[in-house]
């Protein structure tokens, strides 16, 4: 992936395609859509060229589509001013209400590795070590609509 930022940045387009190519085989298989969505806008224009070319699998276009959600921010905010996505907002709804990260993964139709991702993130914006932690933190800031 940071292979293929690079050439992209160098103006080699074409290694560039072909270096996320082969990264997006690599992350399909384990559902990585996080750690795209985190490497910001060279990403995410590399990643419309290479939908326009039709150069990666449909897991791009979840990709691209996590993105957009992504840059869509919620009001919640952090002490720390943090913000938090749309998606981490619907996974903070349905930790405060109990469910297992299995439980999540299955309603939000995203895989495991994806809802751990975004608990991690969860965790260190509220700035807590846990589910229980960060529970009780989402209802004392009331973090929730």
């Amino acid at each position: 992936m940071l292979l293929s930022e690079c050439a992209f940045i160098e103006g080699d387009v074409d290694s560039a395609l072909a270096s996320l190519s082969e990264s997006i085989v690599l992350a399909e298989e384990e559902r990585c859509i996080r750690t795209y969505v985190d490497e910001g806008p060279v990403m995410e224009e590399l990643l419309t060229i290479a939908y326009r070319k039709r150069v990666a699998s449909r897991f791009l276009a979840e990709v691209r589509d996590a993105m957009r959600e992504s840059a869509s921010r919620t009001p919640a905010e952090t002490e720390f001013g943090e913000h938090f996505t749309k998606r981490e907002m619907d996974i903070m709804r349905l930790l405060a209400i109990g469910r297992t990260n299995a439980e999540i993964a299955k309603k939000l139709y995203l895989s495991l590795s994806t809802i751990k991702n975004y608990t991690h993130s969860i965790y260190q914006k509220l700035g807590v070590r846990n589910r229980t932690e960060a529970i009780v933190r989402i209802a004392e800031k009331q973090l929730l609509d």
